[in-house]
């Protein structure tokens, strides 16, 4: 028997839909056969009985088991199929609400540390190292979702590519305010699917995209001249390897420099040849 068909897998599967061990065991053993006693139930399960009671009522109440008026008392499980669509919606429910609290909770947080992050003065938080790719892509969304004036780019073509699919709705929405989007890529891919977010942008006559004959050593982003996310990942996604934020004014104005001299030495970029 192959590990997915296995009785330990199909435990495992029912415990990650929401089930304790003890309910998946009962449960598999009821719906494996037709009608048990109590009794039978502990023997097929190896749960002991007075296990068997308690967890029998709790799969009733989630309406997993239905009871037989007979004597003895007997129990049926519903058809799999329906036990694992009622476990996935209340899946589903939990995973909703969780959203939810973890909105509240966010928007919480946020309104005790406003302006915390980033002093109007440039004097604290100058540095900060975020070591994950998820942490540095909350925090490039926090970004685009706050620019006003500009968003400029160094990067690699694949790895800016998933970024910009992932927050196309973002960067859309950016570019309808007016915000201005330049960015510095080097030579193309042949694969040409990794063009398909820049040609949804182009769309909007302030996103340009430019590229330069050498790979650039390390990718960074300049927004709004006023933050900076500094990358030194070589392949695949913007932000692979642990990414610097800054707000130091020197830092800034360093890499706007070099992004100005990159600029005029690009080309612009034909992307649907």
């Amino acid at each position: 028997m192959s590990g997915a068909d296995s009785p330990e897998e199909h435990i495992l599967t029912l415990t990650e839909l929401g089930l304790s061990t003890t309910q998946a065991k009962i449960y598999l053993a009821l719906v494996k056969t037709k009608s048990q006693t109590a009794q039978a139930i502990s023997t097929l399960s190896t749960v002991s009985r007075p296990d068997v009671y308690r967890v029998l009522n709790q799969l009733q109440d989630l309406g997993l088991v239905e009871k037989i008026i007979a004597k003895p008392e007997e129990f049926q499980a519903i058809p799999i199929e329906e036990g694992v669509s009622i476990l996935l919606q209340r899946r589903i429910k939990k995973t909703r609400e969780l959203q939810n609290r973890g909105f509240k909770l966010m928007q919480s947080v946020a309104q005790k540390l406003d302006g915390s992050d980033v002093a109007e003065d440039g004097g604290r938080r100058e540095f900060v190292f975020i070591p994950s790719k998820s942490s540095a892509y909350a925090r490039s969304e926090r970004l685009l979702g706050g620019i006003k004036e500009s968003i400029y780019f160094v990067g690699l073509t694949k790895s800016m590519s998933a970024w910009l699919e992932q927050y196309s709705k973002e960067m859309e929405a950016a570019l309808s305010r007016g915000v201005d989007c330049r960015m510095i890529l080097p030579a193309s891919p042949a694969n040409k699917k990794f063009w398909a977010p820049f040609e949804k942008m182009r769309k909007h006559p302030n996103f340009k995209v430019r590229s330069i004959l050498t790979v650039p050593i390390a990718g960074f982003s300049i927004w709004d001249k006023k933050e900076l996310l500094i990358t030194t990942a070589s392949a695949e996604a913007p932000f692979d390897a642990a990414t610097l934020w800054s707000n130091n004014r020197g830092m800034i104005e360093l890499c706007a420099d070099y992004f100005e001299c990159l600029w005029q030495k690009s080309k612009v970029i034909r992307i649907t040849e």
